[in-house]
């Protein structure tokens, strides 16, 4: 279950990958590097960051989507 967050303690904001502080380039090594086969699956909420607040559902799940292909891609160029 993957998302994002602006690195405030005991809070989870399910923020979509790179809109917050998480470093998904470590984040894509490291999935790359672990011995079993991983699925990317995200976790957000379109009402739970501010971030958020001016786009259209379809405007976030798109911007979602690219998000996570941004991910899958940076996961695939660690494995080569």
């Amino acid at each position: 279950h993957i998302s994002d967050n602006d690195d405030v303690y005991d809070k989870d904001m399910h923020m979509l990958p790179f809109d917050g502080v998480i470093d998904f380039e470590k984040t894509a090594y490291e999935l790359a590097n672990c011995k079993k086969d991983v699925t990317l699956m995200l976790e957000v909420k379109p009402a739970s960051h501010e971030r958020y607040a001016d786009m259209s559902i379809n405007e976030y799940y798109e911007r979602a989507c690219k998000s996570l292909n941004r991910l899958k891609a940076l996961v695939e160029q660690y494995k080569k």
